[in-house]
Order: C-alpha cells, then structure tokens, then sequence
C-alpha cells in the first residue's frame, strides 16, 4: 500500500506517526525536549494509549469491503435468488 511520507515536527507541532497495519502510534518519536520538558514520555504515553483505543475502532479497507458484502451484497444475492425461485 502507498503510504505519504510523515512530516516533520515544528516548534508547534509534534508528529507522531500512526502505524496503520497495527493501527497504533509510534511510542519511538517523543523526547521530552519536543516540548521544552512540558511533557514527560510517560503523559505521552497515556494520550497515545487512548487514542490507540480509537484508532482499533477505525475499520481497515478489508473490514469494510467485508462489511460491504455481508450487509449489502449477500442479502442482495439471496432476495434475487429468492424471487427467482418463486416465479
């Protein structure tokens, strides 16, 4: 899959990148010196394991496509099938 490259944290932002095939943040890229020691790598750390939690809950493109055929598209398949029989 192709993936954007990440860019780089500023004085005003802090980028930490997402590894979306386990679809958890990377705990690797914060140094306390990021944010002029106002925050510690632990602080960090509890943000990232919550927003870890909702990042589990952002379906990947194979659980939507698997979503897409077992509510649509089957139930689709068997009222045609349905309607074919009884005629």
């Amino acid at each position: 899959m192709f993936y954007s490259p990440i860019p780089s944290s500023s004085d005003s932002t802090i980028i930490i990148p997402l590894d979306r095939d386990e679809n958890k943040f990377s705990r690797t890229t914060y140094t306390p010196s990021m944010t002029g020691g106002r925050a510690t790598p632990e602080e960090v750390n509890q943000v990232l394991t919550l927003l870890d939690i909702i990042a589990s809950n952002i379906p990947t493109p194979f659980q939507s496509i698997n979503t897409l055929f077992i509510r649509f598209l089957v139930p689709a398949v068997m009222i045609w099938f349905l309607s074919e029989t009884w005629e």
